[in-house]
């Protein structure tokens, strides 16, 4: 949320009888003037003294509302089609944003659960890139991930990213 020139974070907010509520599911919703009072209940319009009003949804890819954005102001708004239209525009890049932020956390969150699940299991484990020679004959591989429980299985020791031939293990 920006209000009075800065970001403020963590900010929760109910969407039951806010104009934000009445917002999401539909492309976009205005109150070009007295918002606060047609929406008496919502603490934050109140204690903006807000005056006007303009959201839009932000739509996913699979077709469902993802969030919202909101323009609140302290004076009416003169001309709320333009507006809705800045919103619009502006909503099919947010929507992307926030999808790609959210997939990007999803993504880190299974990279820790991967590299935990990895670095704990019992069983040893390696990953490796076989090398081959200009006949396409494998000729090497290289150790690309390994496990502390291949270490301690195999003997091998700091192998990540050395070739089995350089290890001084026999295959």
């Amino acid at each position: 949320m920006f209000v009075n020139g800065k970001f403020e974070d963590n900010v929760s907010y109910a969407l039951k009888d806010t104009p934000c509520g009445d917002v999401v599911g539909k492309r976009v919703c205005c109150f070009p003037e007295g918002v606060r009072h047609l929406f008496p209940k919502d603490a934050v319009l109140q204690e903006m003294a807000a005056e006007s009003y303009a959201g839009v949804t932000l739509w996913g890819h699979k077709g469902k509302p993802i969030g919202l954005i909101a323009v609140i102001g302290r004076r009416p708004l003169k001309n709320p089609q333009l507006a809705e239209s800045i919103l619009k525009l502006v909503a099919v890049r947010a929507a992307g944003e926030l999808e790609r932020k959210l997939a990007d956390e999803a993504r880190h969150q299974s990279e820790e659960r991967y590299r935990a699940m990895f670095n704990t299991m019992l069983e040893g484990f390696c990953i490796i890139e076989v090398l081959f020679d200009a006949d396409n004959r494998p000729i090497d591989y290289r150790f690309l991930e390994i496990n502390p429980a291949f270490e301690v299985q195999t003997g091998l020791r700091n192998v990540q990213g050395r070739r089995m031939r350089g290890t001084g293990a026999r295959a």
